[in-house]
């Protein structure tokens, strides 16, 4: 829900402030994930095995990449709650419950 509720947070503030204009806000946790750290939070999150290799960095790969948040925090109040492992576990969640997006028909019984 952080980046929905991030969203939220940026139309109020162009709806309340007719000076906002169109900027750019990084919505994030404002902290680098790894590769590996990215893969060991979804395998422990999921319980799936993720296959993958290491091999040398791609010409043009950046080193370290990340959203500075600030200003999401300053103008917008908001800041994210949540951490990687936290999306690596809804996301899997998401998946196991609609396995073919949102394309997967929905039980209306319920």
């Amino acid at each position: 829900m952080d980046l929905a509720e991030g969203h939220v947070s940026a139309v109020q503030q162009v709806v309340d402030n007719d000076k906002m204009g169109c900027k750019a806000v990084n919505l994030g946790t404002g902290r680098g994930t790894s590769v590996l750290e990215m893969i060991k939070a979804f395998e422990e999150n999921s319980g799936a095995k993720v296959p993958y290799r290491i091999v040398d960095r791609r010409a043009g790969d950046t080193v370290a990449v990340w959203a500075a948040t600030e200003l999401a925090e300053r103008e917008l109040g908001w800041k994210a709650k949540y951490d990687v492992a936290d999306m690596c576990r809804d996301q899997w969640r998401w998946a196991q419950k609609y396995p073919k997006g949102y394309d997967t028909p929905v039980d209306k019984k319920k």
